[in-house]
């Protein structure tokens, strides 16, 4: 396709006001108000559509079906599971214990002394009648060593008599790791409306050290559901399935990761493919990667305040707006990589819907999309950009760089360089539908 834009390379260090013209990111969950048509990309003039092909990365695959239909009121705090009966287990000498069975591990779990470990001796795998396995020990401290081994509720359809989660951590604290060589341990198997994987209470905490929660289904959070606190200093959140928030949903509560990655999820029916965030995340170091969403936030949808720091967002696609993030709250994006992301509507790496978003000392380069905003879509609120470089982004329509709308301000500080982008109807760097002040 012949450019019909030359690149713009731009040092700016002056505050710049746009006020601008409509496009809103399609509801992300069901209780989100409708914005305007995700597809409708303003501009000065009436110009036709361009007939660009959409392309297989921003494709989500099609297991809707795979995922329960309806979703359950998302600010209840869920019921906790009942703790399945089971014969309690002596604990070893040291306080610690061993196990090898659903129930055992059950016990294990009821009965263990704050402070000590139950470690795997083989996979755990749930049979018919077997219920999730429940933590409710308020102000105790437990932890489970996978030791290279999988917890596996070995679902295929849901089990509305025993829950359909692996874990429920409804009280207390509960540390999940893995101290084999290969940190091939897991939470697998779960079939659930909320939280497939890990449902979290609001009285609980779970703090993911090492090993993975994948290869689970949901309504709200294929992997984990969150309406109390979620850690992780390592370990993974990948290969989940959720109508709604394929990785992780947080309900209200809070998650603070470092050094953790979310990874290949997708969210079939709704926003967030890797994250659906209504309360509190914090990212740090993580890698957010390779996830799907078939309406905004490929990377993350955000309704509530997101910190990035130090993470890189690679590879992340959405059939909606915002090929990385879409936020319509406080947002800072710090010290960050923005790479290989791609929308099929607005803003191939960011868009900031009618919010206020910080990016300083980032990168954002060779995100695409197939609509307006190669890398930035702004719409209302407003983007301040410092120390930040836009490189090699395209779109089809307008704005390589940033197209921004509908009275939003833009703020492009210290050195924020805007090179090498192409807008292919217009704007190669910066396109402004409205006036500029």
């Amino acid at each position: 396709m012949k450019r019909l834009q030359k690149p713009l390379s731009v040092l700016l260090a002056v505050a710049l006001t746009l006020n601008l013209s409509p496009a809103g990111p399609r509801r992300a969950m069901a209780d989100v108000p409708e914005g305007p048509a995700a597809g409708e990309v303003a501009s000065p003039t009436d110009a036709a559509t361009p007939d660009a092909a959409t392309s297989d990365a921003v494709a989500v695959p099609d297991v809707a079906a795979s995922v329960p239909a309806a979703a359950p009121e998302a600010d209840a705090e869920p019921a906790p599971a009942q703790p399945q009966a089971a014969p309690a287990l002596a604990p070893q000498a040291d306080g610690d214990i061993t196990v090898a069975g659903w129930a055992d591990l059950q016990a294990a779990v009821n009965d263990i002394a704050s402070d000590h470990t139950i470690t795997l001796t083989g996979d755990v795998v749930a049979g018919d009648g077997d219920r999730t396995i429940a933590f409710v020990r308020e102000g105790a401290t437990i932890a489970i060593d996978l030791a290279g081994h999988a917890i596996n509720r070995n679902l295929s359809s849901l089990d509305e008599d025993n829950g359909g989660h692996v874990l429920d951590v409804n009280k207390g604290t509960l540390v999940v790791r893995d101290t084999s060589a290969e940190k091939s341990g897991t939470i697998t198997g779960g079939f659930d409306e909320r939280g497939g994987g890990v449902v979290i209470g609001g009285e609980g905490t779970l703090n993911l050290e090492s090993g993975s929660i994948a290869g689970n289904r949901g309504v709200q959070g294929g992997g984990v559901f969150v309406y109390g606190h979620m850690l992780a200093t390592g370990g993974s959140v990948t290969g989940n399935t959720g109508g709604d928030a394929g990785g992780i949903y947080v309900a209200g509560g809070t998650i603070d990761f470092t050094n953790a990655s979310v990874t290949s999820n997708t969210a079939t029916d709704a926003g967030g493919g890797g994250v659906n965030n209504k309360g509190y995340t914090a990212l740090t170091g993580c890698t957010v990667s390779n996830n799907k969403a078939a309406l905004a936030g490929g990377g993350v949808y955000n309704e509530g305040e997101l910190h990035l720091s130090g993470t890189t967002m690679s590879g992340n696609a959405t059939a909606d707006t915002g090929g990385a993030v879409c936020t319509r709250n406080i947002t800072y994006i710090d010290g960050c990589t923005l790479t290989g992301n791609t929308a099929a509507q607005d803003g191939g790496a960011l868009y900031s819907y009618g919010c206020s978003t910080t990016v300083t000392g980032s990168t954002l380069n060779e995100n695409k999309t197939e609509a307006s905003g190669g890398a930035i879509r702004v719409y209302g609120g407003s983007v301040e950009l410092r120390r930040t470089a836009l490189n090699e982004n395209e779109a089809t329509w307008y704005g390589g760089g940033i197209y921004g709308n509908n009275g939003g301000a833009l703020n492009l500080l210290e050195s924020t360089s805007i090179t090498g982008n192409t807008g292919y109807k217009g704007g190669g760097g910066v396109f402004v539908a409205g006036e500029m002040g």
